[in-house]
C-alpha cells in the first residue's frame, strides 16, 4: 500500500504564516515586512500498489493503480474511517524565530449541535467567507474544483484557512486591530491536525459533539474523540480548546509567548496513539490527519504546497482464482514485525538532527511499546513490534477462524482475506512479510498439463512472441512433435502431446524467464539456469541466473542464441545441447505451454510496501 497523502495547497498574499510572529506587531500597514496568508488543504486520490496473482510467473512483480474504490458510495463513517474527507481541522501557527504561537485556525460547522434552533457562535469554528467576510479573509470548508467556500457545509475534503495581516481573525476584544496574527516575514511551522473531535450523539446533547456519521457497522460505539477513552489522557478536545484559550489571553495582554510554556503543549506534542495490544491493529475510528511542517514566508505573494499524513496504514488482501478448481485458504498470518502497538500522534519535526546525532533515536522512540511521553530521550523500554492477527474483530473484513474456500473461474473467483488498519511501521527495511497456507481441490504436489487450445492456429505450435509473449513453463520439442528436449537436457522419445495428458513429468518442463527482449531458459524442477560458455560452446545448468537467449521465429518454431560475449545458437546433440556458431546448424525447437499447479502450498511474499511520513 502506498503511502497516502493530502496535499495542502498554500497560496500565500501578502503576510503569512501558519505557525506565525511571536512578538508585538506594528499598526496596521507601517510594516514593509507584513505577509498574507491563503492556504489551501486538499484530500487528493489514493494510488494503490497491487501484487500479481499469486500463482503467476514473477508474482512479486506489482502495479500502482489509481484508487480502485468508489468512495462516494460509501457510508459517511467509512469514508471518515478512510480519511477522505475533514469534519474538524486545527492549524496552530509558531514563529520559528522564538517558537511563540502567534495565531491558530479551527476550522469545524457543527450546525445546531445543542437543539436551541440557532446555530451559535461555539457551534461555528473561525468561519468566514463571502457570506460572512472579514475584509478579504476566507476561513471554512472549500471546493476547490470549483473554486468556492461551502458556508453551509459540516464536513469537505478540502479547507481553506487564512492570516490577513489588516484583517486579523482573532484580536483583542476591545481593538480589533491590536492581534497577534499580523505575520511578517520570517519562518514559521505548521501544526495540523483533522479529524480528533467528538461525534455528535444520537440524542441530542447540550454539549458540543460534532456532526453525526452515518452508517455505523454493529456493535461500533460512537467516537468520542482521540483520548476519550484512555484513562489518564487528556482529550484532544481538551488539548486544543485549553490552547486555544490559553492564546486568546496572549493576545488580551497585547504580547506573545514561548509556544512550549502552554499548559497543554506538551500533551498535544507527544500525544499517542494506540493499536490493540493483542491484535496489533486499529480500532475503527475516524482517521486522523497530520502535519508538522516549516516554512520561510517573504513579503507579498506567497504560494506552496503542503502534506497532511494519514496515521494509519490500510491493508487490504484480495485473492483471485485463477483456476478452474476450488482454493481452499486454510490461514493467513503476517510477520511479527509488521506493525506495532504505539506511535506519536507528530512525528518530530526535529526527527532529522536528532537521528544524525544519535542514529539510534528513531528505532529507540518510534518502535517502543510503552513510550516514555514528554522526554525522546529515554526509550528505556523493550520495541514491541509484531504481526496484526487476521481473524481479529477489529478490522473492516477479518479472515474467517475456520479458514475460507474461493471458487473457481466458473463461480464467485475472488474474495477479501483482510482490510483493516495499522500503525506505520517508519522502517524502509523490515521485510514485511505475509504467509497464505493453500490448497487446491483434488490435487496433490506439483502437476503439469499441456492444453492444445493455447497453440497457435494451423500449427500445432506455440509463437511467444504473437501469442503469450510472457513468462512461463514450456514443453520444448525439437524440429518436429517426434521428441521433446526435457528441462534436465534429455530427449523424450516416441511421445506426442496428447499421450503426456494431464501428469507430465516435472522433468520435462522448461522455464522461460522474460528479461526484456529475450528469456533465461531454467528448468522448472530444480530453479537451475541454462549457461552459454563462449569459449567451449558448451551449455549448462547452473544455479543462478547467468545468460539470456533471444528466441527467433524459424518455420513455427525458434532459434535460439546466446546473448553476451561470441553469442552462439543452440543446438542438440542426441538429448546434449551444445552450441554452433552458423544458424544453419542451429536446432529449430518448437514451444509448448503447459499449466502448472500446486496442490498445496505455503506461499510467503513481501507485502506492500508501508507508509513512511515525511
Amino acid at each position: 500500500m502506498k503511502q497516502t497523502l493530502i496535499k495542502i495547497f498554500t497560496i500565500m498574499a501578502a503576510v503569512a504564516a501558519l505557525w506565525g510572529c511571536s512578538k508585538v506587531v506594528d499598526a496596521p500597514g507601517e510594516s514593509e515586512e507584513a505577509v498574507d496568508l491563503i492556504l489551501s488543504l486538499d484530500l487528493p486520490k489514493t494510488d494503490i500498489q497491487l501484487s500479481k496473482s499469486l500463482f503467476e510467473h514473477n508474482s512479486s512483480e506489482s502495479n500502482i493503480v489509481n484508487d480502485p474504490y468508489n468512495p462516494a458510495a460509501w457510508s459517511t463513517w467509512e469514508q471518515v474511517v478512510d480519511g477522505r474527507f475533514m469534519y474538524r481541522l486545527t492549524v496552530f501557527v509558531i514563529d520559528l524565530s522564538n517558537y511563540h504561537l502567534v495565531g491558530y485556525r479551527d476550522i469545524f460547522n457543527y450546525g445546531d449541535s445543542d437543539g436551541n434552533g440557532s446555530v451559535d457562535a461555539e457551534e461555528l469554528g473561525d468561519w468566514s467567507n463571502t457570506d460572512r467576510s472579514v475584509g478579504p479573509s476566507k476561513n471554512g470548508w472549500y471546493d476547490m474544483s470549483n473554486d468556492v467556500m461551502l458556508p453551509d457545509a459540516d464536513k469537505a475534503d478540502a479547507a481553506k484557512i487564512s492570516f490577513i495581516y489588516n484583517y486579523p481573525l482573532h484580536h483583542k476584544s476591545t481593538d480589533a486591530a491590536s492581534s497577534l496574527e499580523q505575520l511578517k516575514r520570517g519562518r514559521y511551522r505548521f501544526v495540523s491536525i483533522a479529524n480528533w473531535a467528538p461525534e455528535r450523539n444520537n440524542d441530542v446533547s447540550p454539549a458540543i459533539k460534532g456532526i453525526e456519521f452515518d452508517g455505523h457497522p454493529a456493535g461500533i460505539s460512537k467516537f468520542t474523540g482521540l483520548g476519550s477513552n484512555t484513562a489518564g489522557v487528556t482529550p484532544v478536545a481538551d488539548i486544543v480548546e485549553s490552547i486555544k484559550s490559553e492564546f486568546m489571553e496572549s493576545v488580551e495582554a497585547g504580547v506573545s509567548k514561548d509556544f512550549r510554556t502552554y499548559a497543554k503543549h506538551n500533551d498535544l506534542r507527544y500525544f499517542i496513539l494506540n493499536a490493540d495490544k493483542t491484535n496489533f491493529s486499529c480500532y475503527p475510528m475516524p482517521m486522523p490527519l497530520v502535519m508538522v511542517q516549516d516554512l520561510y514566508l517573504a513579503p507579498g505573494l506567497n504560494s506552496k504546497i503542503l502534506t497532511l499524513n494519514r496515521c494509519y496504514a490500510r491493508v487490504r488482501m484480495t485473492v483471485v482464482n485463477n483456476s478452474e478448481r476450488e482454493l481452499k485458504i486454510n490461514g493467513l498470518t503476517f510477520s511479527d514485525n509488521f506493525t506495532k502497538t504505539k506511535t506519536f500522534l507528530f512525528n518530530d519535526p526535529n526527527e532529522d538532527a536528532r537521528e544524525a546525532a544519535d542514529p539510534s533515536f528513531i528505532k529507540r522512540v518510534y518502535d517502543l511499546d510503552q513510550i516514555e511521553a514528554k522526554d525522546f530521550a529515554t526509550g528505556k523500554t523493550a520495541v514491541q513490534r509484531g504481526a496484526p492477527v487476521a481473524t481479529n474483530s477489529n478490522l473492516l473484513c477479518s479472515f474467517p477462524s475456520s479458514g475460507c474456500t474461493v471458487e473457481g473461474l466458473a463461480g464467485n473467483n475472488s474474495a477479501v482475506l483482510f482490510d483493516g488498519y495499522v500503525l506505520e511501521n517508519r522502517y524502509d527495511d523490515s521485510n514485511l512479510q505475509y504467509t497464505l497456507n493453500l490448497e487446491y481441490e483434488g490435487l496433490s504436489g506439483v502437476t503439469y498439463t499441456a492444453s492444445t487450445s493455447a497453440a497457435a492456429p494451423g500449427t500445432g505450435y506455440y509463437l511467444i512472441s504473437t501469442a503469450n509473449n510472457s513468462s512461463g513453463y514450456y514443453l520444448m520439442w525439437k524440429n518436429s512433435l517426434s521428441g521433446s528436449l526435457a528441462g534436465t537436457v534429455q530427449e523424450h522419445r516416441g511421445g506426442n502431446i496428447a499421450s503426456l495428458g494431464s501428469n507430465i513429468p516435472e522433468s520435462l518442463v522448461w522455464e522461460l524467464t522474460k528479461s526484456d527482449k529475450n528469456y533465461y531458459i531454467g528448468s522448472a524442477g530444480d530453479t537451475k539456469y541454462y549457461m552459454a560458455n563462449p569459449s567451449t560452446f558448451a551449455v549448462k545448468l547452473v544455479t543462478i541466473k547467468n545468460n539470456t537467449f533471444k528466441f527467433s521465429e524459424k518455420d513455427g518454431g525458434y532459434r535460439i542464441r546466446s546473448k553476451g560475449t561470441n553469442e552462439f545458437y543452440l543446438r542438440n546433440n542426441g538429448g546434449t545441447l551444445l552450441g554452433a556458431e552458423d544458424k544453419d546448424n542451429a536446432t529449430t525447437f518448437y514451444l509448448f505451454p503447459v499449466t502448472r499447479e500446486e496442490g498445496s502450498r505455503v506461499y510467503s511474499a513481501p507485502a506492500t510496501p508501508h507508509p513512511h511520513r515525511p
